[in-house]
């Protein structure tokens, strides 16, 4: 079959909305270390960019995105023994039936590369979405504010006032800047149950 030369030495040019996504791709790999597809396309999907799985597979493996080693650890990331005030579980009696109704928070502990982070995510029980989230290498209440501030931003002081907040009795989540974050945005129900969250945790699965 006959063909022109320049047919032959035909090399396909470097697609520049493609280096883009992998950019974008990469600042969710940043916030969330040794994260999967499936992550990556949930979060992509929040900023409008709607991806087949498998471009999303492919430009991971071609730009070596999963380059970093990752191990989730089961490290004891809760300290409830503290003094400071407890709040009653209103959960039990309570069925969310819409968005910005209840939001549940937790905090991951992981391992990239040899050195320690800690994930505090904050979810909307409703939709299961991650609305608010923040990695440090300190497991502390400045962590877990962030994280608050980044669901206030996420989905809007207004629409989230009077949503209940529901975590573990962690001393980070009973603390006094914690709790008066949580008032200024007129949460109801602040509560912090006494036990580690089991349905309503909100753990992240790569």
């Amino acid at each position: 079959m006959m063909m022109p030369v320049s047919t032959y030495y035909y090399q396909k040019k470097p697609d520049k909305n493609e280096d883009w996504l992998v950019d974008q791709m990469s600042k969710v790999i940043e916030d969330f270390p040794g994260c999967g597809y499936r992550t990556i396309n949930i979060e992509l999907r929040k900023k409008g960019l709607l991806l087949n799985h498998k471009k999303i597979q492919r430009l991971m493996r071609e730009n070596k995105l999963t380059s970093k080693r990752i191990i989730k650890f089961k490290g004891k990331t809760t300290d409830s023994v503290h003094d400071l005030k407890k709040y009653k579980n209103q959960l039990t009696q309570f069925k969310e039936t819409g968005l910005n109704q209840v939001m549940v928070g937790d905090v991951t502990q992981y391992s990239v590369n040899g050195q320690d982070y800690f994930l505090a995510t904050l979810m909307d029980r409703f939709n299961r979405e991650v609305i608010g989230k923040a990695v440090s290498d300190a497991n502390n209440t400045e962590l877990v504010l962030c994280a608050l501030d980044d669901a206030i931003k996420t989905r809007g002081a207004k629409k989230l006032s009077g949503c209940i907040h529901h975590t573990d009795s962690d001393v980070r989540y009973c603390a006094d800047k914690y709790i008066k974050r949580l008032k200024e945005n007129k949460n109801r129900n602040i509560n912090v149950q006494r036990q580690r969250l089991r349905k309503c945790s909100c753990r992240i699965f790569v």
